[in-house]
């Protein structure tokens, strides 16, 4: 994947291209993680360095965890919003991923101002146009815009991570393997011993046991 959409954003005058993608959308447990990857254009070379981005859901871990350590060794910048499954519960997950971008938009404000920034968000957040932000929305974005696949890879390898400690609180429902998501085995514990404070119970009502 090339740097197409950003180098065309870059001639246009805008410093930095800001891609903002999520993981977590359809899990049980664990929260929503929104990722914003600042893409500058000063960071070309290192960016150029970073082979096989793609969308995350079609890489393997390995590939994954390549990408994520380039992206830190290289120093390219990034923001992280997590939203809690009982946000979520309380919000329903689209206000949820609405503000979880919000919440990047804010934090990046922080360190690049809104007129040399230009935001580019995958079409399945269905997000709003958010304010002080010159915005675009691309579907199926994590696999044509470079700066939206390497959002969606930093927020899978954050949100694994997560996954994998809170396993180790809860070990019998295999999260460090399904990461939070409905397999057999995970629908069957939570028959077998209900709902934990790390699951979404707007999500788990038909999975859990009878009271």
């Amino acid at each position: 994947m090339n740097l197409w959409l950003e180098k065309k954003l870059w001639h246009s005058g805008y410093d930095t291209v800001i891609g903002i993608d999520e993981v977590g959308r359809g899990s049980l447990a664990g929260p929503l993680v929104l990722c914003g990857v600042m893409i500058r254009q000063c960071d070309l070379p290192q960016l150029k360095k970073i082979k096989g981005v793609n969308d995350s859901k079609k890489l393997a871990p390995a590939a994954r965890e390549e990408i994520f350590s380039h992206v830190k060794q290289f120093g390219i910048p990034y923001v992280i919003q997590r939203i809690t499954p009982r946000m979520i519960d309380a919000k329903n997950i689209y206000r949820a991923a609405i503000m979880g971008c919000n919440g990047i938009t804010k934090k990046c404000e922080r360190v690049v101002p809104a007129s040399s920034r230009f935001v580019v968000c995958d079409g399945g957040l269905f997000v709003p146009r958010m304010p002080s932000a010159f915005q675009e929305t691309f579907i199926k974005g994590d696999a044509r815009v470079f700066s939206i696949a390497l959002a969606s890879i930093v927020a899978k390898q954050v949100r694994d991570a997560l996954m994998v400690r809170f396993s180790k609180i809860y070990p019998i429902y295999g999260w460090d393997k399904n990461k939070g998501y409905g397999t057999k085995a995970h629908r069957d514990a939570l028959q077998a011993h209900g709902v934990t404070p790390f699951h979404r119970v707007t999500f788990t009502t038909a999975c859990t046991k009878p009271l």
